[in-house]
């Protein structure tokens, strides 16, 4: 990362075109849902009907699934168009992707499930990515230029610092993060009172237990957090030891859904980014920010937790994760939301659910300092009211036990079954 690459992020920041979309999504907020429903119905037909004309997939799927594009009126229509996977981004990247004379960027995903995918942005779409991450901020006080530190492995491993004078962002490696180095982070974030920290959940963690081994606080003003699950216990951590709240914003590489937390802790749909259809074990999404690499209805494997709201109406209660994020049970039982376990567990650094068969499992714990068999009966009794009679052992064990997928994300839950072997319980 050197200062060109800052320089392009701040031109990124800082044009009208990126000031004109920050202002649009910030009105979106305000939008009635008829005014809304409106602007989608007209953003996805517009995007439908460009795909089919200039996509030869999305021209050959079509007819080949006997869709008369012209029966499809609005978004209520939508069940009518044959979802797609990422197999099908894999075996038709180049004609998903509509031809283009203006410049095109390659961005891929971290390959958690299979093969890496390699999709297609535009200047548009990054353009309007940046703008609805930063107009999530911007609704919880933090404007652009503020102070804010980056702990999200930007830096490789050589560099523990760079200083971005253009958007007054200091970046400090998440590699370097150990007891040897606290000190100078401590000394560091401190120095620099930071008006907000951008950071995935797990680096907040590793950051929280050095400081509370040492009996380190202060405040980093906002956490926003992005790019894994964030779970319950980590939000306990740092705003115990960081005097900050999380506030995460759930996305993918596709960018075919974005979901922004509330101040009320709950998640919402960002207006006007994707159209999303909720089912019990996965996500279909249409991204309505990427015209030159169309997804329309995309099977995304995460799950979403709905909850009946005082309006009658549903709301996002909180993000599961993918549907592999599960213990799964012989009788074909599945219990997810494990991180509720582990509130208010005093001196552990880490936990990780670990299945490798159907009839029991393992919890790995990482104690921390003052860990005592008192804190293990506890975290055995809030584990057994959650999976009753099924057997479990608790096994303490170091960091380098803890797993992490190959792109370095945590996982609260590694399920190693084939899906072979999960897919005949479903």
């Amino acid at each position: 990362m050197n200062n060109v690459h800052f320089l392009y992020n701040y031109l990124s920041r800082s044009t009208f075109f990126f000031r004109r979309e920050v202002s649009k999504i910030l009105a979106y907020h305000e939008y009635d849902e008829i005014k809304l429903l409106e602007k989608k119905n007209k953003e996805f037909l517009k995007l439908l009907h460009l795909a089919y004309q200039k996509s030869s997939f999305y021209k050959l799927h079509y007819d080949k699934h006997g869709v008369d594009i012209k029966q499809i009126k609005s978004i209520a229509d939508m069940d009518k168009l044959p979802p797609i996977s990422k197999e099908d981004i894999r075996l038709h990247t180049d004609k998903i992707k509509l031809p283009q004379l203006s410049y095109t960027v390659k961005g891929h995903t971290s390959g958690t499930s299979g093969t890496p995918l390699t999709v297609y942005r535009n200047y548009s779409s990054v353009i309007k990515e940046n703008a609805y991450l930063w107009a999530h901020r911007m609704l919880f006080g933090h404007m652009p230029g503020m102070k804010a530190i980056s702990l999200r492995g930007d830096l490789d491993t050589k560099t523990r610092e760079k200083f971005d004078p253009f958007t007054n962002t200091l970046y400090l490696s998440s590699y370097q993060l150990n007891e040897k180095t606290i000190d100078w982070y401590f000394e560091r974030i401190a120095e620099f009172e930071p008006h907000a920290l951008y950071s995935y959940p797990s680096s907040v963690e590793t950051l929280c237990n050095l400081f509370e081994a040492k009996k380190y606080q202060l405040n980093v003003g906002t956490i926003f957090t992005s790019s894994e699950t964030v779970y319950d216990f980590q939000r306990e951590k740092a705003y115990d030891i960081l005097g900050a709240p999380i506030v995460d914003w759930y996305g993918n590489a596709e960018r075919t859904i974005a979901l922004e937390q509330t101040k009320t802790g709950t998640y919402r749909e960002a207006p006007l980014y994707s159209i999303n259809e909720f089912y019990h074990d996965h996500l279909i999404t249409t991204s309505l920010i990427n015209n030159i690499f169309p997804l329309i209805r995309y099977i995304v494997d995460d799950v979403i937790h709905l909850e009946p709201a005082s309006d009658n109406t549903l709301e996002i209660k909180d993000i599961q994760g993918r549907k592999d994020d599960y213990l799964i049970f012989t009788d074909g039982t599945r219990v997810g939301r494990m991180s509720g376990t582990l509130k208010g567990i005093q001196h552990i650094k880490y936990t990780q659910f670990v299945q490798d068969e159907l009839d029991c499992f393992v919890v790995n714990v990482v104690p921390a300092q003052g860990f005592s068999q008192e804190d293990e009966d506890l975290l055995r009794e809030k584990i057994k009211s959650k999976v009753g009679q099924v057997p479990f052992e608790i096994k303490k064990v170091n960091e380098n036990s803890i797993l992490r997928t190959r792109a370095g994300k945590y996982k609260l839950i590694i399920n190693n079954f084939s899906k072979r072997e999960v897919n005949v319980l479903v």
